[in-house]
Order: C-alpha cells, then structure tokens, then sequence
C-alpha cells in the first residue's frame, strides 16, 4: 500500500501477500486492507507469493516451516495474484521491496502511533496480519460508517476482467438467463462446514430440501423458472438436478470439478487447478451478483462477499420473512430491480 504522493510525502506503499485464507475470506480482509490504505493516504499493491518472506513472529516462521504459501494460489500465470481475474487496482508501478522498513507491524496501539510504520516508504504485510487487526480500519470512526463503507471497497477492488465477464455471459445464454425471470441458489453443506458451523456458532446448515423449498417459493411468487446453481457438492447437484425436473425449472451451473469436502481451497499443486479454482470463483461471484435474486445461507462469507458485490440497495431478507416479501412483490420481476438476498437461518 502506498500514500498519494503530496509534496510532504511521496511514494509510500503497504503491499498485501494474499496467500493464506480461502478465496472469500481472501477477499473481504483485501477489503479491510484497502480502508486501511485509504485512512493512512497509501496506496495499496498486492504482491505475489514470495516463499522467501514472512512476519517475523511465531506463526511466520511455523507456516515458513510447512512450507505453508509458498506458490500462487489462484493464478498459474503473470501477474500471479488476484489480477488475473479482476481489474487494476492501481495504475502506480511495484515498489522496491529492499526499502520496506516494517518487516512486521505491530497490533493496533503500535500502529496507531507516529513511528516506523507510518514513515516508511514500504510497509510489507501479510493478510494473516491484516485478519488478527481488522480493527485497524475501523480507527476514529463510527463502526456502522466502517462496515458501509467495505463493501464498496469490494466492489471497488473485484471488479471482473473483461474475459471473465465473457464466460459470465456465455454461462448466461447457454442456461437461458438472458431476462429478468431467473435466480441464484449456493448450496454450502461440506462436512467441514458443518463441523465448523456446529462447533463456532451450535447451528447447522440448511440441508437441500431447504434450498429447494426457497427455489419454490421463489419461481411461484416471481416467475423465477431458470435457476442458476452454485454448489461445490456433487450429491446437491443430483438433488437439484432432480428437483428441477420434478418442478420442469431450467437449472445452469458452471462446468467444473466438485468433491464433498472442501477441495477448493486454492492450494493445490497443480497449477491447472489452482487457476481454474480462482476462475470458477470469479466466474460464479460475478453471476451471483447479477442474479435478480440470490438465495444463500446466512452463515456462510460467499453470502456476504456476493452480496457486498451487488450495486446498492441490494436487501437481505432472512428466510422467515420471505413470505411476506414475496406477497408483497410484483408478480413479475421489473428490470433493474435491486436485488434481494434471502438468508437461510
């Protein structure tokens, strides 16, 4: 990340490795970073893995150790980092990294005080540190201000290279998407995000008949008969796939490799995968955003990382009330309607 260059202050930079968290995640703390350059008036540069470097704190060298992200998640080709799929985030050239004076930040005391890290012309950070001071971007100002203001950072840093929008639009015309009249389902049921779930928050993740239940309502209340599904799971794509010609909807999904568990993490040591991975995650974010409406579990960060994507006012609607938003809804969907999200409980 670098500071607008003032005549006072030029050419300083804080430069992000995105290297150690599933791709959503990945991209919500991006966000977090860029509020953070934007507080210290930087710049903010992402870098490639580099499996030279590390914070120079016990979980750096441990994970320097394993030889945790040590190669490129989820690019296989120049530039290597999330610039693959998404536009520029700056049109300001890589710094030198020999001038990054701050090997390893502080936590948010240290930083908030004039010293090192701010007159450093390169602070050097890893998004693992960027998670465990999230606060730092909400210094000095009101929490609800800070959290409006992330998803337009998101839609800001992910906004999808011309070709990814190409392969939107051909997922689009072969599923029969081309109007208003269509949804967005994910369904989320991996047995570590059930373990995760269970154990973090004592809930459960909606099974698939909820999901169908919700397509239902949906198609009845909004003429919504073209699903589009997202889904990592190959037994949920059975179950849609035979839920939707129960009900004769049209059900479209990206053409891509799937497993029960989570296997799409992005580390991977095929480079073929780690870049198909990244595109399939673009690809479907993207459709998810667009997507008059999108139906996803509430605790789930894809839920939220679509929905930050969406052109305001996107609504969020929890299942329980779907009802009475729907009886309430056009009979038919006008376009340009802002999208809404109903969360599974």
């Amino acid at each position: 990340m670098r500071p607008k260059p003032t005549p006072q202050r030029a050419h300083q930079h804080l430069v992000t490795a995105t290297t150690l968290l599933v791709v959503c995640a990945a991209q919500r703390i991006l966000g977090y970073a860029l509020l953070l350059a934007i507080r210290q008036d930087r710049v903010l540069i992402e870098q490639r893995v580099d499996p030279t470097w590390h914070h120079e704190t016990p979980d750096g060298y441990s994970r320097q150790k394993r030889g945790h992200g040590t190669q490129p998640r989820w690019c296989d080709r120049p530039p290597y980092t999330y610039q693959c799929h998404y536009r520029p985030w700056t049109h300001c050239p890589p710094p030198d990294l020999a001038k990054a004076a701050v090997k390893t930040p502080g936590n948010v005391v240290t930083w908030s005080k004039a010293g090192a890290d701010h007159a450093a012309e390169v602070v050097r950070i890893k998004l693992s540190w960027i998670e465990s001071q999230q606060a730092m971007w909400m210094q000095k100002s009101d929490r609800r201000q800070a959290w409006a203001a992330l998803p337009a950072a998101l839609r800001f840093l992910f906004r999808p290279r011309a070709w990814v929008e190409k392969v939107v639009k051909c997922v689009m015309r072969s599923g029969g998407l081309q109007d208003q009249r269509w949804s967005s389902v994910h369904v989320r049921n991996s047995p570590e995000k059930a373990k995760e779930v269970k154990n973090r928050y004592k809930r459960t993740m909606p099974e698939v008949v909820h999901h169908m239940d919700l397509v239902s309502a949906v198609s009845s209340g909004l003429g919504a008969t073209h699903v589009l599904l997202q889904t990592a799971s190959p037994t949920a794509l059975e179950a849609m796939e035979a839920f939707a010609h129960r009900k004769g909807y049209t059900l479209s999904y990206t053409n891509n490799s799937r497993a029960e568990r989570d296997s799409w993490g992005g580390w991977s040591s095929s480079n073929d995968a780690a870049m198909m991975g990244g595109t399939v995650a673009a690809v479907n974010a993207h459709l998810g955003a667009i997507a008059p409406v999108f139906l996803s579990p509430a605790l789930s960060a894809w839920t939220y990382f679509v929905h930050s994507l969406m052109p305001p006012p996107a609504e969020l609607v929890p299942s329980c009330c779907m009802a009475k938003k729907l009886a309430s809804a056009a009979p038919r969907m006008p376009v340009g309607t802002a999208s809404p999200v109903y969360l599974h409980n």
